[in-house]
């Protein structure tokens, strides 16, 4: 019987020392590595946009989706930092309320801000692409800085609730003869958080998700569309109410930024669904370790998400690539 009990007791730690060493290889190698390159190549995004110029509306709302990635990625890098277990030990409970607080809701800010940027970028592609000769003079870039800076402002009702419900005071823990100062909850926190979490962490992320595939799939079906119908007109009338080239290379570019968006975070969306729907463990419940590493895991793709539209802007635009190789070629000389 002994036997047995030291047997589990040792399975055990080992369970809990192996997770904490693939925690510790995704959290302070892969995760801050690409943090600090993500934050990095979001500077050089907004650098490169500011002398590309803003006479179009999609440079004003790609510079603030790398204002947001830079957001979302410093407090990811916090909140790496703040749950590393070797810097911080001990009793976490009050500890990570305040992560999770001041770090860990203002990071899921900035990703829903980012998610609904890409999708008003889609959306405004979508639209250029169906109507070229309408959109243009409506999606100026005033009123493109104007649906940014609403989106911005509109998203820290994300944090209203949140911050309604707590308040700061001096506590006393089980077990402890001592005062610290915690991160307390009001007697209406299950009243208000459930209401607020249904429509910002439910109707507020699919609605997005949903954007973006109708915008990237009709971008896609009208761009196949207008491909077959160019090789069968020859009248320069109708060349010219057709998309130009430099607009058929932004639909495309904004469409896969669109996917690697729907594909790096609709995970997570997925995950708190069901999560919530089938009562899966918490973080603090009893297979706490286990979730935690799945929540690293989707946080890597988070961090991904924010840290490698660089790659596709040099790709796919020309402007960017030349800017870019300036940029390079200045650095050198």
């Amino acid at each position: 019987m002994a036997s047995s009990n030291t047997t589990s007791t040792a399975e055990a730690f080992l369970t809990e020392a192996g997770l904490i060493c693939v925690y510790l290889v995704i959290s302070l190698v892969l995760a801050q590595s690409l943090c600090v390159f993500g934050i990095f190549a979001n500077v050089i995004n907004i650098l490169l946009f500011r002398k590309i110029g803003y006479k179009e509306g999609v440079n004003v709302t790609l510079t603030a989706l790398a204002i947001s990635d830079i957001g979302n990625l410093a407090y990811k890098w916090g909140l790496i930092i703040l749950n590393n277990p070797i810097l911080f030990t001990g009793d976490h409970k009050i500890f990570d309320v305040f992560v999770l607080t001041f770090v860990g809701y203002p990071s899921n800010t900035f990703i829903r801000v980012s998610t609904m940027i890409t999708a008003f970028a889609a959306l405004e592609r979508c639209l250029c692409v169906m109507f070229p000769l309408k959109v243009k003079s409506m999606i100026t870039p005033k009123v493109a800085l104007v649906v940014n800076i609403f989106i911005f402002l509109f998203h820290s009702l994300y944090l209203f609730p949140r911050y309604y419900v707590i308040y700061i005071d001096w506590t006393h823990p089980p077990g402890r003869n001592e005062s610290v100062l915690a991160v307390l909850y009001k007697s209406n926190k299950d009243s208000v958080i459930p209401i607020a979490s249904f429509f910002t962490d439910m109707i507020l992320p699919y609605s997005t998700f949903a954007v973006l595939v109708f915008s990237s799939t009709v971008i896609l079906v009208k761009l196949k569309s207008m491909s077959k119908w160019r090789q069968s007109v020859s009248s320069s009338k109708d060349r010219k109410s057709s998309l130009s080239n430099k607009d058929k290379k932004s639909a495309k570019l904004f469409m896969t930024v669109s996917f690697m968006c729907i594909l790096l975070l609709l995970p997570d969306s997925l995950l708190f669904t069901i999560a919530g729907a089938m009562g899966l463990p918490t973080p603090n419940g009893g297979y706490g370790e286990k979730v935690k590493l799945a929540a690293n895991l989707l946080l890597v793709l988070h961090i991904i998400n924010s840290s490698c539209t660089v790659f596709i802007y040099y790709k796919m635009s020309s402007k960017y690539r030349s800017e870019f190789k300036k940029m390079l070629s200045g650095c050198w000389k």
